[in-house]
């Protein structure tokens, strides 16, 4: 009995050993990727574990107020099929591949749907985004992702865009289509905007013959090659696609992972977008085409 008391109390110590090397690689691995990461002058440490501006809740109580006094637009289509042009992790500074997207977009498309970080967060970056925007020939639907909220962007965002979760509609001789687009930017919805979005189901969706949901933060990954970027919690991704397949949602596109994605689930398409961002690897936009039913297509950037 002696020993195996002595034995016991062994394993105990053994266990709760390997607990503390194992809490302690855990942590010099955190400090060193923040150190890393840090290093890039784009990088704010801190949204590595929080929301470095207002938290996704403040966020959507500023966006019920703005939605409810500016309103949502309606695009005018003259034709009954129209095509939208849709980007995503542009991260302005720089913006070289985007001009190519305008040049392309300008005669062909009804608008450019930025799917989020569309900067790095800082002030410098939102003007010359603004500014481009405002500038542009085509209309400019902006889509809120975690980098805009970097260096306390979300003030930013605000003043130069507004909501950060709107609905626009696109209005054709034959048809209504409905247009969602999404604060993700925390990677989740948060209680606000979740009733929200059910009530835009629950009252609007019957009026329209198709939806489409854009949202930043994206629901399904299987490339790596940008981790330690992150998903939406699984239970809350159950939640979202039960709800988006109950309500007929076309396509939900997405960003963030750098990488495209394609899954169909419960009939509801998924599309992961590449990033536009200059120099990376296999930028591209993608073309959607809209009619009594939709299309899309990926476009690499020409060199």
């Amino acid at each position: 009995m002696g020993n195996f008391l002595v034995k016991s109390q062994i394993l105990k110590v053994k266990s709760q050993k390997l607990k503390v090397e194992r809490a302690a690689a855990h942590y010099a691995f955190v400090f060193a990727f923040a150190f890393a990461f840090t290093a890039c002058g784009d990088a704010d440490v801190t949204g590595l574990i929080a929301g470095t501006s207002e938290g996704v809740e403040k966020r959507a109580e500023y966006s019920l107020s703005w939605n409810e006094a500016n309103g949502f637009q309606t695009i005018i289509s003259s034709q009954d099929d129209y095509q939208l042009c849709i980007v995503g992790d542009t991260h302005f500074g720089t913006s070289e591949n985007f001009a190519k997207v305008e040049a392309v977009a300008e005669n062909s498309t009804l608008a450019i749907v930025v799917v989020g970080d569309i900067s790095t967060g800082k002030k410098d970056d939102y003007q010359k985004a603004a500014e481009l925007f405002a500038n542009s020939t085509s209309k400019i639907i902006p889509v809120i992702g975690n980098h805009d909220l970097y260096f306390g962007g979300w003030q930013y965002f605000k003043e130069y865009f507004g909501s950060s979760m709107y609905y626009f509609e696109v209005q054709t001789p034959a048809a209504k289509d409905l247009h969602i687009c999404l604060d993700s930017g925390n990677g989740t919805l948060g209680k606000t905007q979740t009733n929200w979005l059910k009530d835009v189901f629950s009252t609007k969706r019957a009026n329209y013959r198709h939806c489409f949901v854009y949202s930043h933060t994206n629901m399904y990954r299987s490339n790596w090659s940008q981790s330690p970027s992150s998903n939406m919690p699984l239970e809350e991704t159950y939640r979202l696609m039960d709800l988006f397949s109950k309500n007929r949602v076309n396509a939900v596109i997405m960003a963030h992972d750098h990488s495209r994605e394609e899954i169909v689930f419960n009939k509801v398409q998924y599309i992961t977008l590449d990033a536009l961002l200059d120099g990376a690897k296999n930028a591209s936009y993608v073309i959607m085409t809209v009619d009594k039913g939709f299309a899309y297509q990926f476009n690499l950037i020409a060199e």
